[in-house]
């Protein structure tokens, strides 16, 4: 290769790659924005094929304001990738796995919660109420597309679809209309199975997440629980049925090895659907408890806790004591290195009563997707927890002026996975990447400092925390997320009584109760409960060989005066249907631990260990 050859090669490289990266582009990503017109003092939009090759496009172009009443219309198909026939509806598709993956998605800040389906507002109409809480720039317009696979989609060669569900169809469009200084609409009905949307700003928390949501039998014929099984798995639609919930929520279903061993199906009879059915993320308060930890041979780790909302908020006829909590341990705490944490670990590896006397607490604020876990009954939980703030101490100080100590356990996420009966990663979708706690006072405190016991620690350096601002109920706490970080600590607060209080200050622990868990057949659980039937040999062997190597959250959190200046970057960095997370909804880093585990377990089941008392089967090489 000679001195000529390789300066024609570079300005040919200089020439057409430019003409090359729009080719490539083009077929990736071909969505097109008409100029929004106005007309009878309305404003329209239209998006021609919105990307389908990403989780998430954001348009800052098309801002909205409080008082907007936006009506949605969308439609056509989206080649969705693979052999036949794979054009599917964008709106509402069928065919096999559309339950779970294959619709469009929207998110406007103060109109709903997150990226939602399409299909649960299509042809309605959405209202606007921000209630002060994120800057008018930040309410703007995002689409977004769900899928296992992001690689294959596109507009390109037409076919008539799955089941000719794109015959004669166009390619796929989502319009707006928005009237402006509307009044909100009086809406439908809801149905039993619908969870609530914020009709007021006090049903919203810091975050614009809806707060305490309860479902639509609970608000129609209080304090009616409703029954998931009997409303919405005995029929054909499950829960797209109408008489069950109008807002379509989606499934995750195991795959792999997970699946088979789900599909023995020992909850309820009648339910159905192995897997979650998932609604949107919420914010639930009120007292918590330790439940358990599934670990043990099959198990998946979860931390498994349970919260007492108002009202009984959010619970069903399966659960009607309380509201489930589960978080991944091997997504969370076995990276944690703060000093609460790290005695909860050792806590929770000891015994459930070590971990209750260390957790329950009167006071707690768990934020997560809230759903149906239908492999265990149709309970209702929020799974995953994406964050979790918990009041586990409280110390009076005696000395004048009076002063009480809290103590907060915190996590903070924006991802997560449902456990063993799942396959999905799950995102918690925050404007301007920031999450904040609003934690309540103690009755009658004037004033607070942060004490400098006070720690948190992420996996990203780039991560930041700061103490937002007093509000007369306590103090706001905010966190800056950028994608994919986890930051947990513990938060020491001094609180200071101007006079001393007729009463001190209540303690925060919550004694255990003695009835049985929500669930009564936790497949997790009855699989966990092997490992009381193994030898030493054999329980040492599974928990050398099953974990993956564990990398400690060990970037400490810088306190500062304010987030904005980060949140800021963000939103100059937005552009015109700018792309954001094209990663796969399929969470294949769980189904590499859930493999290895099952792996290891195998091994010790089936006679690999000559002592066992167990016999899963007659195999001997694994």
């Amino acid at each position: 290769m000679g001195p000529r050859f390789t300066f024609y090669l570079r300005v040919g490289i200089a020439l057409f790659s430019p003409l090359l990266l729009v080719l490539v582009s083009s077929g990736a990503r071909r969505q097109t924005l008409a100029p929004c017109t106005e007309s009878g003092g309305k404003t329209f939009c239209h998006i021609a094929e919105p990307a389908v090759n990403t989780r998430l496009s954001e348009f800052p172009q098309i801002r909205f304001k409080d008082g907007d009443l936006i009506t949605v219309r969308a439609g056509g198909c989206v080649q969705t990738g693979g052999r036949g026939r794979t054009w599917k509806r964008y709106v509402d598709p069928s065919g096999p796995n559309s339950h779970q993956f294959y619709h469009g998605l929207i998110w406007v800040p103060g109109a709903n919660v997150g990226l939602e389906r399409i299909q649960s507002v299509n042809n309605k109409q959405i209202f606007v109420r921000t209630c002060g809480r994120i800057k008018p720039e930040d309410v703007f317009l995002r689409l977004g597309y769900e899928d296992d696979n992001y690689g294959d989609n596109s507009y390109r060669d037409h076919d008539d679809g799955t089941e000719d569900q794109c015959k004669d169809s166009v390619n796929a469009f989502v319009d707006l209309e928005i009237e402006h200084d509307a009044m909100p609409p009086a809406g439908d009905p809801a149905a039993p199975l619908d969870l609530e949307h914020p009709t007021s700003c006090e049903n919203y928390d810091p975050n614009l997440l809806p707060l305490n949501p309860r479902w639509g039998s609970q608000r129609t014929q209080p304090p009616e629980l409703p029954n998931p099984v009997q409303k919405c798995t005995l029929t054909d639609m499950l829960f797209d049925d109408p008489g069950c919930s109008t807002q379509h929520p989606s499934f995750d279903k195991p795959t792999g090895t997970n699946s088979v061993v789900c599909a023995l199906k020992p909850g309820r009879p009648g339910t159905g659907i192995p897997g979650h059915v998932n609604y949107f993320p919420a914010v639930y308060t009120g007292g918590i408890e330790w439940d358990t930890h599934t670990g043990g041979l099959f198990g998946d780790d979860d931390y498994n806790l349970n919260i007492f909302p108002p009202r009984k908020a959010g619970q069903t006829v399966f659960n009607e004591r309380s509201l489930g909590i589960e978080f991944d341990s091997d997504e969370t705490i076995d990276n944690f290195d703060t000093p609460w944490w790290n005695r909860f670990h050792d806590a929770v590896d000891t015994s459930d009563v070590f971990a209750s006397e260390l957790v329950n607490s009167e006071h707690a604020i768990i934020a997560g997707l809230v759903g149906l876990d239908c492999q265990h009954d149709c309970i209702s939980e929020i799974h995953p927890v994406f964050a979790f703030a918990v009041l586990v101490k409280r110390t009076t100080v005696s000395t004048q002026p009076l002063s009480v100590e809290d103590t907060w356990a915190i996590f903070v996420r924006d991802t997560g996975d449902e456990g063993f009966c799942s396959s999905e990663i799950h995102y918690l979708d925050l404007v301007n990447r920031t999450f904040k706690f609003s934690l309540p006072k103690p009755t009658n405190a004037s004033n607070y400092s942060i004490l400098g016991s006070t720690i948190f620690k992420a996996n990203n350096s780039n991560c930041a925390w700061s103490s937002e601002r007093p509000t007369p109920a306590g103090i706001e706490v905010g966190f800056f997320l950028p994608e994919n970080s986890m930051i947990h600590g513990d938060l020491h607060l001094k609180w200071v009584f101007t006079s001393t209080p007729a009463e001190l200050p209540d303690n925060p622990h919550r004694p255990g109760s003695t009835t049985a868990s929500n669930e009564e057949s936790r497949i997790e659980e009855q699989l966990a409960a092997l490992s009381k039937n193994l030898t030493k040999e054999q329980l040492d062997f599974y928990h050398a060989n099953s974990k993956t190597r564990r990398i400690k959250h060990n970037f400490v959190v810088p306190l500062v005066h304010d987030l904005a200046p980060l949140t800021a970057r963000l939103r100059s960095a937005s552009r015109e249907g700018q792309q954001k997370r094209g990663e796969s909804l399929h969470d294949s880093q769980k189904e590499a631990r859930d493999r290895k585990k099952f792996n290891v377990a195998t091994k010790v089941l089936w006679r690999t260990f000559p002592h066992s008392k167990v016999r899963l089967g007659k195999k001997v090489t694994p």
